[in-house]
Order: structure tokens, then sequence, then C-alpha cells
């Protein structure tokens, strides 16, 4: 993945981390120029069409979040198989590395960590976002902590409440919520379980429970009670410890109603360390002790004896006892009616209130009316959560909450409904007389895709230019069709033979390419016996084969030492006419041509005796008043 460029801008950079089903790297975006963060689901994860289809749509509704205390969501995106998350990239460690390193943390700073998560679920929580995975592997936090909340690709879009999708259970078993143990309801309040959790681990630097398996301590979050937190940490404030407890309660309806609420209470424990919440004192004031006064028996004094009736009073006495004891039947009797109602209402009253259970049934693929009909063999009712544009034909159930096969009451709230619009449909935009950089932004706001790309000279638009494309502006078409482009080449360049720069010194060869409107390429430099320095010893491409305008030429330069000198004695036979007579001799070598001797003689003066040298294969030319009269190859 290291240098790969995702949907034309994000070139990769660097791994950074590792979750249970993404791979994230340090990428950067070329089109706003800035660092940001990419998440690319693992490879079993997106072979998993369902799966990546919800996984793309919960992120979108992510990404609307905008908030200080949230990592931002900037795009979602796939190529060649690799879907993938743009985040923003933030520096600084997770919560976990933290507490690792400083738990149990003191307890104002794990009060400011808890607040800022509290500000940043109050906010997904309003746009009926829910994270489902609050734990602090998810909680970054900089260095002028700041609490970074991260990792809401696994949430879902909700109206007030939904469940656990395919019987399966989101999140980390020893941070998650009873109801997510059971595949039950999962609100906001499932959240704040969590970030009790979280904030159990901070103070005490351990989870509030461990075991074997996840399925041990899965129970563990349903049967067992929390242990207190003053267990482990003797420095907590009554508090703060209350606070968390309530958070932890394993009954949706006595925890806290909002992030805003358990907020509140925070703040007022950071002010006040005595401070503590009512619902904790009035439990606490009732597991009390209650000292009671004793009660002295009648027949015994305070010494021990016993203390004797007086005789007048004996039958009086015989009278109230009587009566006492009749008293006391009455009261048994009465006592006994009140039970036995009691206990026949009871049975009455379990049988009246028992709710039956039914299967859900799996109404993915049916029409709306089917899955009502079908709802109804089963006494349950639905919603429709959310009608979404889709492949499949609009009316079509494309995905429900609880899934097909789970066991509910029939009084639960309705199932929720994922009903399809049926594919999005777009007009085409016209691309042509755009350039590329231009077409990608606008194919992705069309939300369509750059499909084929193919590159043409033309004389009527510039480099870089569009200049036709498949299928044509105003034509209705479906989200996610791919759009086919011809990008211009400018005008197609002239021509023309390559020429001959071998034995040319460069800065001829040089000028000669530049005539020509070719340009000088790579340029190496070799030994050389047959070149001098500076010469040209070869180029690419070759003499006489073709080549265009502007192209570029490569040449190889000699370094030397080039070839040897040679000499020879020409003996020179002149003619007995005329009288006088120019004698004149041109060596020609891998020098060029050059004249070596230019003297006037007579016939007398025959033979001539001329000593001449050249470089390399060389040749000796006499001429005698301007005519060829001989030559020497040496």
């Amino acid at each position: 993945m290291i240098g790969k460029l995702l949907g034309k801008r994000y070139k990769i950079l660097e791994k950074i981390g590792e979750g249970g089903m993404a791979l994230v790297y340090k990428a950067r975006c070329s089109l706003l120029n800035r660092i940001v963060a990419v998440k690319v689901l693992k490879p079993q994860y997106s072979s998993d069409e369902e799966f990546v289809k919800r996984f793309r749509r919960e992120a979108q509704a992510a990404a609307s979040l905008s908030h200080p205390n949230i990592v931002n969501i900037y795009d979602v995106g796939k190529e060649q198989g690799i879907d993938y998350i743009v985040l923003e990239y933030v520096e600084g460690k997770t919560l976990k590395d933290i507490i690792k390193e400083e738990a149990p943390l003191e307890e104002k700073k794990a009060i400011n960590i808890a607040l800022q998560i509290c500000d940043a679920l109050f906010h997904a929580h309003k746009s009926h976002i829910i994270h489902r995975d609050i734990k602090p592997h998810n909680i970054i936090i900089t260095e002028d902590n700041r609490v970074k909340v991260t990792d809401f690709g696994i949430a879902r879009a909700v109206t007030s409440s939904t469940l656990t999708d395919t019987g399966s259970v989101y999140g980390s078993v020893h941070y998650f919520s009873p109801e997510q143990a059971r595949g039950g309801y999962v609100n906001e309040k499932s959240d704040l379980y969590s970030l009790g959790v979280v904030m159990y681990e901070m103070l005490t630097g351990r989870v509030p429970f461990k075991g074997n398996s996840p399925i041990c301590i899965a129970l563990k979050h349903l049967n067992e009670e929390v242990p207190p937190l003053s267990e482990y940490n003797k420095e907590i404030s009554r508090g703060l410890e209350a606070i968390v407890l309530k958070a932890m309660a394993k009954d949706q309806y006595a925890r806290y109603t909002t992030a805003l609420e358990l907020k509140n209470d925070l703040l007022n424990v950071f002010h006040n360390p005595n401070f503590n919440i009512y619902e904790y004192d009035k439990a606490i004031k009732n597991e009390e002790t209650k000292i009671l006064p004793a009660v002295n028996h009648p027949f015994k004094q305070a010494d021990g004896g016993e203390q004797r009736v007086p005789p007048t009073k004996s039958r009086k006495a015989k009278t109230r006892k009587k009566k006492s004891f009749l008293k006391t039947l009455l009261w048994l009797f009465v006592v006994s009616l009140l039970v036995s109602g009691m206990l026949w209402g009871g049975f009455w009253i379990k049988d009246y209130l028992t709710v039956p259970l039914v299967e859900v049934p799996n109404v993915i693929g049916m029409t709306e009316e089917e899955a009502a009909r079908e709802f109804r063999k089963v006494s349950l009712h639905y919603e429709v959560a959310e009608r979404v544009f889709d492949e499949s034909p609009a009316g079509i159930v494309i995905d429900q909450s609880p899934k097909g096969g789970e066991t509910v009451k029939i009084t639960r709230p309705p199932i929720s409904l994922w009903i399809s619009k049926g594919p999005k449909q777009v007009t085409v935009p016209n691309l042509i007389g755009k350039t590329e950089r231009e077409a990608e932004v606008i194919l992705s706001a069309y939300e369509l895709e750059p499909g084929f790309r193919e590159e043409v000279y033309s004389d009527d638009f510039p480099k870089g230019v569009i200049i036709d494309q498949n299928p044509r502006a105003s034509i209705t078409v479906k989200t996610g069709t791919e759009v086919d482009y011809t990008v211009s080449l400018g005008k197609e360049p002239r021509r023309l033979e390559m020429p001959n720069l071998i034995g040319m010194d460069f800065a001829e060869a040089q000028n000669v390419l530049g005539e020509l409107g070719l340009k000088v390429g790579s340029t190496q430099y070799k030994e050389s016996h047959i070149y001098f320095s500076g010469q040209v010893l070869n180029q690419t491409p070759a003499p006489k084969n073709q080549v265009v305008e502007g192209q570029k030429i490569d040449l190889i330069i000699s370094k030397g030492p080039g070839p040897e000198k040679k000499s020879v004695l020409l003996e020179v036979v002149l003619p007995s006419k005329p009288q006088k007579m120019n004698v004149k001799v041109v060596v020609k070598d891998r020098r060029g041509q050059t004249i070596v001797y230019n003297k006037n003689h007579t016939p007398d003066d025959s033979p001539l005796k001329i000593q001449v040298e050249g470089v390399g294969e060389s040749k000796a030319e006499v001429y005698i008043n301007g005519n060829l009269w001989g030559e020497q190859t040496f």
C-alpha cells in the first residue's frame, strides 16, 4: 500500500496502526495539501458486500459530525476492491497507552478526560449516532490534553434505539454494555455504560470484569455486580465512585439519561469532592445498620430475677391474657388470608404479564407489503427507519434490525426496516472543455465515477483538456456509473528524420537539435580512441529514424583521449611542364580536412619530399595547379 494513490488524491505514506477490521495509514491529500489518516478495510470484510454497504452508509452518517472532541471523517471511497475511509490525522497517545503508563490516573485528570468524552457523545447522540465501541483504544489524547474520540465507523444512525446486527455483538468485550452482551437494545445509554467502564479503568488501572474467554466476561457484565472502585483505589472520592457505578448500572433505566446529565455530575464532583448523587446517597442510607432499642422481657427484672404477679390482680391478668391470645389468633388468621391472596394474585399476575416470545421473520429481499404480512403473522410491528437509494428495486427491504431468526417479545418496539428507493438517478454533467482535475471534482459531486481514460492529439483543444465523453452530457444514469473521457494531448507534433550528430562537437550538436525543435535528453561520457574529447560518439534515436518535434535525444560524448597521430613522408615527382607550378597537399583525417602544404615550384625542384601527419586513419592528397596529382592513405 505504501506509495499507492487512492481516489487520485490520497497518497499512502506509512502504516500507523491496525485494528480488528482495518489497517490505518498516514497519507497526504494532494487536493488540499494536508496530512490525513486513511482506514482501509481488511480483505475479509471488503469481500462481504452487505457489510461494506452498511459500513459505507454508517461512515457517511458519521461524517456529518463536526466537533472538536471527535475525529472528523472527510471522505469514504472504494478503488480496485479497496474500501477506505479518510479521517482527520491526530497526533497523540491513545488513552489505553496513558492508562498503561500512569494508572490509576489522578482524579481530576480522569474527570477532565471523561468530561470531553461526554461532550463528544452528547454531540453524536443529538445527531442520532451511537458509537457502540467506546473504549480507551478509540480515544486519542493530544499533546495539549485535547480528547479526540475516533472510530465511529461501526456506529449506526438511529431514530431512538437500535439492535445489534446479525446476532453478533459489536465492541470490545471488556467495555460493552449488558444489552450488547445479550444482543438486545442498544441506545445512547449503552455508550454511557462503556464510558463508565473507561472511567473505572482510568481510576483503578484495571477493567471491572476479567475472564478466560469473551463469553465469560460477557456473562459477568450480565450477572455480576461491579466491584467497588475503592477496593482498588483508596484515594477515590465517594461521589466520583457513585457516578461511575450509576453509569455502569445493569438496568438501562437506572443509568444516566444523557451524556449531558453525566457531565453535570462530573462537574459537581470536580469542584466538590464531597458531592454525592441522590440515588446512591439514598441506597447507602437504606443499607446502614439500624440499632433498635432493647425490649425488656415482661417477666424479668433488671437484675435477672423473676417478677411475681401481685395476688390481688391475678384474675384480671388472666382475663387480659385470654383476650390477648384471641387477638393474636385473629391477626394470624387475617395475615394468613392476606398471604394466600398475595400468592394467588402473584401467580395470576405472573400468568397475565408473561409476554410470549416469537422468532423475527427474515424479510430482507421482500417488498414492504410482503414484510408487513410476515410481521402480522407473528404479532410484531415494524417501522421504516430510512428509505435509501440502493441497487435493489424500489420498495424492497434491504436491511432490518433485529435480524431474521432472533427471538424477541411481541411487546417489543417495532422492527426497524431500511427500504430501497431504487438506484439513485443523476444527469450526466458536461465535462468537455474541463481539465481532468475539474472533471474529477464534478463527477464526485454528481456521485459518478471516472471511467476509461484516453489521450489523443487535438488541434482545437489545449493539452490536458477533455474533448469527448461517454455517456454524453444530459443523459440520466444511476449513481456510481463510470464516465469515460478523452483528454487532449495538444497539437500533434511535426515529424522529421533524425540527423547524424556523431562526430560533432557537443555544442554544435545542441545547435542542430535546437534548430530542428528537438531537445537534448540524457548525456553520458565515455572513453574513446576514435573521437576527440567533447565529440558525440553515439546518439539515441539513431540517425535517419523518425522523431517528433519536442522529442528528447540522448547523447554519448567522448571524454578522450581520441585517436593516435600518424606521420608519413610524401615523395612528389613534379611534371616537366609548366616552368612554374603551385603544389598543395591536403590531409583528411578525424579532425576533418586540413591544407598542410602550399608552395610554388619549378620542374627542377623535383622530387619534393614533404612530411605530413594525421590523426587516426588519414589520407594525403597532392594538387598541382589545383588538379589532383596523387594521393596516399596512411
